[in-house]
């Protein structure tokens, strides 16, 4: 006999559904379903006949009673394997063998009872339904057996997501299918080198807008569209790919919604382990990778790592523990120009043998002294240095000292065939460790439990030059739990919460020169070491020099609650859901960077000027540096839903859904000291700052502060207080999206589906908006100083910045006005999240027990998607036409 609730469990449910009403979030559950219709044998419905479903691994039971339509239905079914059994005085029981229940899968199980004794039981044997007729998602399982037994170079179950219908790979900027580890800004997936790897498109949508969750606790890089933690393959139960969902429940994206199942214990303890090798002794030698460099450096990749489950309380406590490892060792091969000791020393009287060594003369590389400009005869000329050789006065001691201590050496002799004179193999070491722990616990018969950890440690060591860069290391981390209670067969609640951190650290490990390659440079307190960039033909460009930490973060949290009902042949369902998606950021480093502008001739700039010269004469193209005690960049914004949907059996073979979701957009907010994201309302032509009150005067390094009094900037009139310590960009109050299903079985082998949905892209919008807003530095915030270009003007009045300017630079100040820049990009701030039209309609047919098909017409209208352009006209005389991005666009896209 089931016990009634007690008044403390039915105040502790009623708590939680008012605290996250006040806190709402985005709901991915993960459970399945069973439901059916109970008959005799002349197809009589049988009310009343007690229903059991038992899971095999753990002997879990839940229980209903068939109705008075003998429909029943069991929600919020772990996946797994599951016995069925029906009872009734004046029936013989009837017992259906053991089949599978899939990650949002809805499965139905029509039993026809024989008369007889209760007592006596018959199997009832029937084969698999392929067909789907009782919810109208487009949607296919990834089952344990596919992911154990499909071969997948690198074991990333990314691969898997090209198995369903509708998924297509997408290359774009930042939505890579590298197998190599991401992590420029800490929004990267992580997979093997020469693994694929997909940031995958879901019907058309782009790759970005999709989420990720495992036992509906998010694991998503919201701002990239991409994994936080790589799950282990070995780990997965099974997953699912969701898309044109005509459940309310599942939103915040346009794409598709990845719903993972971690494997949990049983009764019987299981395990395994595993171990894949490649290095030098199966993999064959490539000559033309090594020729003229020095013998090849040792290639080693192991991926190793077990598994185990079992009870820790048989029938009450299980758990479940799995470590994946993975350990890289390869090589860089690096064939560059570089410059001689004797170049660096001034010396460029050879170059033009690097230019083509067997070439002409008449094609030298002449470098020219950018102090001789003048004009003569109408036309601006200058000097070309004697024999391209610059004289020790001219020289940057600071320029030259960082060269020196930077630069590789060269170690060859280059040629025509072979320009390169640094030929050298570098050792690369990449690696990671992962660990899952998940504990599921029985409490009662009304009350079930889990938690669950994931972690993944990566660590990356790249070399570049002669400073060995170690690329960012990472810990990944996603954990969380879920409470699943049931008030009486026909109400139950669940609630779920968990957090996704994915933090980065890119530091460098320092030149045993490097102290004294930049002991030159003053002002080194405000920051944290120099970049040089010298990127001009004919030597090997990039970037060297030392640079600071780089810490990255995309903490994200999501929290939800369903409460759901089953009455008659309705099963309504509600809740509340919040998504919290934040970033942090912060740069320490200056950057110096240089072109061969400076010393070109100003009648001949195709075939003249190098930018070495350049850099010795210490006049950069651009400097720009950061203060390093702002502190991050902290800003953070949320989507608050809420829904409620009915799925109604409205005859044994037509099932009926209709639901409504709200999703809230939150105004971002930050969490450090400066200013909020400010800039022009392109509308009225006011600059909007973010604050409550003007900042005061810059007296020090306060951020952020004015650079004088506001009567005493230009056009003061047009800049406006937002009143309110937040983003100019205000909330998004108007995401109401319906949705409609239909699922008919025509007879029992033909199945049609049709579905509607109104999506809104809340969650990937948003963050990358977010940034844009963020990163963007509006006046009067500082986040160091930027020259923008100098040195780049050929003219007899043009005037000379140079490096050991740099501590006179001035870094804790904005500039004079928000619109001092001659050109500038903005962001609308009525700017709003894209939505989506979307609708399928599938007939499937099933011609043997092992055989089905289905075809389906997908289609979708999308609206208010980015567009980039350029406003009708400037905000103030004198300020170009500034760039703006804007919500406007659409598209459409069926299948």
């Amino acid at each position: 006999m089931r016990s009634r609730p007690s008044v403390v469990t039915i105040l502790l449910g009623i708590a939680a559904l008012l605290l996250v009403g006040s806190v709402p979030a985005l709901a991915q559950a993960s459970f399945g379903s069973i439901n059916g219709t109970v008959s005799d044998a002349t197809k009589g419905v049988i009310p009343g006949a007690a229903v059991t479903l038992t899971n095999v691994g753990t002997n879990i039971k839940m229980e209903t009673v068939s109705n008075d339509s003998g429909f029943f239905r069991i929600v919020n079914v772990r996946p797994g394997t599951y016995t069925l059994s029906i009872a009734l005085v004046g029936f013989k029981t009837g017992a259906l063998p053991a089949f599978e229940v899939g990650v949002n899968e809805a499965v139905t199980k029509n039993v026809t009872l024989q008369v007889g004794d209760v007592a006596e039981t018959v199997e009832i044997i029937g084969g698999t339904e392929l067909i789907q007729s009782a919810s109208a998602e487009l949607g296919n399982v990834i089952k344990e057996d596919v992911i154990k037994d499909l071969p997948l170079n690198g074991r990333n179950f990314t691969q898997l997501l090209m198995l369903t219908p509708g998924v297509n790979p997408v290359s774009t900027a930042q939505g890579t299918t590298s197998g190599e580890v991401s992590f420029g800004a800490a929004e990267g997936m992580t997979g093997l080198p020469g693994s694929s790897l997909f940031n995958a498109s879901v019907q058309g949508q782009q790759n970005r807008s999709k989420v990720y969750f495992v036992d509906g606790i998010i694991n998503t890089s919201v701002r990239a569209g991409g994994y936080v933690v790589l799950p282990d393959i070995d780990s997965l139960q099974e997953f699912k790919v969701q898309s044109h969902n005509d459940k309310a429940e599942y939103g915040g994206v346009t794409g598709g919604v990845v719903n993972m199942i971690s494997k949990s214990g049983t009764n019987g303890f299981h395990g395994s382990a595993f171990e894949f090798v490649r290095n030098d002794y199966f993999d064959a030698r490539n000559p033309q990778a090594h020729r003229d460099l020095p013998d090849p450096l040792p290639f080693k990749q192991n991926q190793y790592g077990g598994n185990i489950g079992g009870p820790i309380f048989k029938d009450k406590t299980f758990f479940f523990a799995g470590y994946d490892g993975w350990q890289y060792r390869d090589e860089i091969n690096v064939k560059m120009l570089v410059p001689t000791a004797t170049e660096l020393a001034g010396d460029f009287s050879q170059i033009s043998e690097k230019i083509c060594p067997d070439c002409d003369a008449s094609i030298e590389r002449k470098i020219y002294n950018p102090f001789t400009t003048r004009t003569e005869g109408g036309k601006t000329v200058r000097d070309q240095f004697p024999n391209n050789v610059i004289p020790a006065n001219l020289i940057s001691p600071m320029a030259q000292s960082f060269l020196k201590a930077y630069w590789p050496k060269p170690n060859a002799a280059a040629s025509k065939a072979d320009q390169s004179n640094l030929r050298i193999n570098r050792a690369r070491r990449k690696g990671s460790n992962a660990l899952q722990v998940r504990v599921d616990h029985h409490l009662s018969e009304n009350d079930n439990a889990f938690f669950r950890w994931n972690e993944q440690r990566i660590t990356t060591f790249n070399p570049l030059g002669d400073v060995l860069f170690s690329t960012p290391d990472a810990t990944n981390r996603t954990f969380g739990g879920g409470f699943l209670h049931s008030f009486s067969p026909n109400l139950i609640l669940e609630v779920r919460g968990g957090k996704a951190t994915q933090p980065t650290e890119d530091a460098p490990v320092e030149h045993p020169s490097g102290s004294a390659g930049q002991q030159n440079f003053p002002a080194l307190d405000k920051y944290t070491g120099y970049i040089f960039n010298v990127g001009d033909a004919p030597w090997s460009g990039g970037s060297f020099g030392q640079q600071g930490p780089r810490p990255r973060g995309n903490p994200n949290w999501n929290f939800a609650t369903d409460l759901t009902w089953l009455r008659g042949n309705h099963n309504f369902k509600g809740g509340f859901q919040f998504i919290h998606i934040a970033r942090l950021q912060k740069n320490n480093f200056g950057e110096i960077l240089f072109n061969s502008t400076p010393t070109k001739d100003p009648n001949a700039q195709a075939t003249t000027g190098d930018p070495i010269a350049a850099a010795l004469l210490g006049l950069p193209r651009q400097m720009r540096a950061y203060v390093t005690d702002l502190g991050f960049i902290d800003f953070g914004t949320g989507t608050a839903s809420g829904y409620f949907q009915d799925e109604w059996k409205v005859t044994p073979n037509l099932a009926l859904t209709l639901g409504l979701r709200y999703d809230y957009i939150t105004r971002a907010t930050s969490g450090d000291a400066r200013a909020l994201q400010s800039g022009p309302d392109m509308k009225t032509g006011e600059w909007l700052l973010a604050l409550e009150a003007l900042p005061p005067v810059c007296n020090g390094r306060d951020y952020p502060c004015l650079p004088k009094e506001l009567s005493q900037i230009p056009n003061n009139q047009f800049i406006k207080l937002t009143g309110e310590r937040s983003s100019i960009l205000g909330p998004i109050t108007d995401n109401w999206g319906p949705r409609l299903g239909v699922a008919w079985q025509i007879d029992p082998k033909t199945a049609m589906r049709a579905g509607y949905a109104l999506l809104f892209d809340a969650l990937p919008s948003r963050s990358q908006y977010a940034q844009h807003q963020y990163e963007t530095w509006g006046w009067p915030q500082v986040s160091g100083f930027d020259t923008g270009s100098i040195n780049q003007t050929i003219s007899p009045t043009a005037t000379f910045m140079k490096v050991e300017e740099l501590a006179n630079l001035p870094a804790s100040k904005p500039r004079d006005d928000p619109w001092s820049p001659t050109s500038a990009y903005f962001s609308n701030p009525g700017r709003k999240d894209p939505y989506s039209h979307q609708w399928h309609v599938e007939v499937q047919r099933e011609f043997t027990r092992d055989l089905m098909a289905g075809v389906s017409y997908v289609g979708s209208q999308n609206e208010r998607l980015e567009y980039a352009g350029f406003a009708a006209g400037s905000p103030v005389p004198g300020f170009d036409v500034p760039g703006t991005a804007t919500s406007a666009t659409n598209t459409k896209w069926t299948a």
